[in-house]
């Protein structure tokens, strides 16, 4: 691990052979790309040249020597496909842990805005956790798993296809100066009682008794909550029942009111489809408003097949009708 001072600018020829001496680490000792031949600084020279202004190459140097890189990339040559744009990073294995991965991470996205791009793909290969939780923290979501299509090191890996849409700034921890937000996956009791108010906003929670809420969040399988970091207010939440392998059920999803237009409904979903601990599950459901739905579908949410349907049936405590 390094904690060394580093600074982070373009690219230029003269850094050809230093990113392939990096990135060769990374095609030798790593699944962190599907490559399994070393370069040359003069291959790396000739794909530095093909990188144009709306697809830069960026490098990371501590006292002089370039220890990381990162770029956009065309994700395709197609047309229709020109908002689109892939990233990729590489920081030298005595230099990860000290931040570089992420700030040539967050410059990418600054120029992908500045440059007009409209969405971010990410490709990470199973057991890169590391990589993994460092997009999920930029409001990068996985959008789908492509299984087994990679083969390196003896081993066939599955690849994770991760997204960030730019239409719209995310809410990050230290987004809006001054009333800043932290995600929490346990809630106090003084933040259970401010999500039971929370509820009371909602016409389908309204009226769920305070003692209710405690048991229906102690008997969640995963918690979901953003506080803001002053004073520790929940703002946002869901909560989530899985078995985690064939189907998780996200339920409960709302947002202070205060709070709403602002990006945390999406840093909320965001969260649950990134969630490390979910990444087997194989089907996500959640029951929403029909106006909702094209917010959900951004993450390739659809309607149940005509031959499913959702059925409710008072139990419990609740006065039903028995059955004659």
């Amino acid at each position: 691990m390094s904690t060394a001072e580093f600074t982070i600018r373009r690219a230029e020829v003269r850094d050809a052979a230093a990113i392939a001496e990096v990135y060769n680490e990374a095609i030798l000792k790593s699944t962190a790309t599907f490559d399994t031949e070393p370069k040359t600084a003069e291959d790396r020279l000739e794909w530095l040249r093909a990188h144009d202004d709306r697809h830069p190459v960026f490098v990371a140097e501590v006292a002089g020597e370039v220890v990381g890189w990162a770029c956009l990339s065309k994700w395709s040559d197609r047309p229709a496909y020109d908002g689109t744009a892939e990233t990729s990073f590489y920081v030298a294995e005595r230099h990860r842990s000290g931040g570089i991965g992420r700030a040539l991470k967050e410059r990418l996205i600054e120029e992908a805005r500045r440059a007009g791009l409209h969405t971010l793909v990410a490709r990470v290969a199973e057991g890169s956790e590391a990589s993994l939780h460092l997009n999920r923290s930029l409001g990068f979501a996985r959008v789908g798993t492509m299984r087994e299509v990679g083969f390196k090191h003896g081993k066939h890996l599955d690849v994770h296809i991760l997204q960030l849409m730019l239409d719209s700034e995310p809410v990050t921890d230290s987004a809006c100066v001054g009333n800043p937000i932290r995600q929490v996956d346990v809630l106090t009791p003084a933040q259970v009682e401010q999500l039971h108010v929370l509820y009371q906003s909602e016409w389908w929670t309204k009226g769920r008794p305070l003692d209710d809420v405690r048991i229906a969040v102690e008997n969640s399988s995963l918690v979901i909550g953003f506080v803001e970091s002053e004073t520790g207010r929940l703002v946002g939440f869901c909560r989530v029942l899985t078995d985690f392998v064939f189907r998780a059920t996200i339920f409960d999803v709302i947002v202070a009111e205060e709070w709403r237009g602002r990006g945390l409904g999406r840093r909320l979903i965001e969260a649950v489809v990134g969630h490390p601990r979910l990444q087997r599950v194989r089907t996500l459901w959640l029951c929403c408003e029909p106006d909702k739905m094209p917010f959900y579908e951004k993450w390739g949410f659809g309607k149940f097949p005509d031959e499913l349907l959702w059925m409710e049936r008072a139990h419990g405590n609740c006065e039903q009708e028995t059955p004659q």
